[in-house]
């Protein structure tokens, strides 16, 4: 009968080579600084900028879309008026402008000119008057002097004269008047009148372009590449400014958040590069960078009680995930190595 192997010694053989094996593979992982986490992405919400009845609504949940795609409807009836009422007004301004830059007609300039032209005749005439009034005060005054005409008399001769000059003077003012008025009529409207319906014509466009916009956010269309997560309106509702109509999941900013012991925080940085690999794609290698390292530590778990446990200490690390092809989802668990 031939002797037994020893079974207990190629036991302890066996184990040894697993329990060495795990070791070597575990600091392996750990060399290279291994942390899993799971992918997310912003998201952002859609709200109305306008009032008005949604008509149509062109995007639902879970379809995928591009940035710029109109997502639905409002209907646009009263800001087109408004458009085509403002667009009207500025119309006018500029037109009134036109006129007070080109001045007034040749029809009402002439008839200023025939208007100074009458005034100046009486003028004259008042003025022929005054000389005539004056000489025959002076001639009542001498007379009076020498006795030779009464009181009454002199007095007669003083109230033609105040008389005939109290018309030369209204007369005089008359005929300043119509010439101020010809030559404002000649050089046409002046330079208040003209900034002030300049100032006129820029508010009026501001109107016109604050109708424009309006006009066009009936249209509601997405700011971001991504999927419609969810939708929050019917069509046929009634919205205001502020109200929230979808939800968006922005496929442009992919990130997962990690957590890196303080032991190892001496070794990544900001701006430094990772490699991520995601559970569905085992054998793809995706891109990422460290954007955001928390300042204040945090502790895993969170009850400490014995000095040991601090090795449990860690820091918020977040990741931007760079994934060109469009493959990676929220939710998806994912493996960041950052080096070692």
């Amino acid at each position: 009968m031939k002797p037994k192997k020893p079974i207990i010694p190629v036991i302890i053989l066996i184990i040894l080579i697993v329990t060495l094996s795990w070791f070597y593979f575990k600091n392996k992982r750990d060399s290279n600084n291994y942390s899993t986490g799971i992918i997310e992405a912003d998201e952002i919400k859609i709200y109305s900028e306008v009032s008005g009845k949604i008509t149509e609504i062109l995007k639902n949940e879970n379809d995928s879309i591009k940035k710029d795609d109109i997502l639905l409807t409002i209907d646009d009836s009263y800001y087109k008026l408004q458009l085509n009422q403002a667009e009207a007004n500025v119309k006018a301004i500029e037109y009134k402008l036109e006129e007070a830059k080109a001045g007034s007609r040749n029809e009402q300039i002439e008839q200023a000119e025939n208007t100074a032209n009458q005034i100046k005749a009486l003028l004259n005439g008042a003025e022929k008057n005054l000389e005539f009034a004056e000489n025959d005060l002076k001639r009542a005054e001498e007379l009076y002097n020498n006795e030779l005409i009464s009181q009454s008399q002199f007095e007669q001769a003083q109230n033609r004269y105040y008389t005939a000059k109290s018309q030369y003077e209204a007369y005089k003012s008359q005929y300043q008047a119509s010439l101020n008025q010809l030559q404002l009529l000649k050089e046409g409207s002046t330079s208040y009148t003209i900034k002030n319906l300049e100032a006129t014509l820029e508010q009026a466009k501001a109107l016109r372009d604050i109708a424009n916009l309006n006009l066009q956010k009936t249209k509601v269309i997405s700011p971001v590449d991504g999927i419609i997560n969810k939708k929050l309106v019917n069509i046929g509702e009634l919205v205001n400014p502020g109200t929230p109509l979808f939800s968006i999941i922005d496929f442009n900013n992919l990130w997962i958040k990690i957590y890196v012991p303080e032991k190892d925080l001496s070794k990544i940085r900001l701006g430094q590069k990772v490699k991520i690999k995601a559970d569905p794609f085992k054998d793809k290698v995706f891109n990422g960078e460290i954007v955001y390292i928390s300042n204040k530590a945090e502790f895993t778990p969170k009850n400490i009680q014995v000095r040991e446990d601090r090795l449990n200490i860690v820091f918020e690390v977040k990741i931007k995930i760079y994934d060109n092809e469009k493959l990676l989802r929220p939710g998806m668990y994912a493996e960041v190595s950052l080096g070692g």
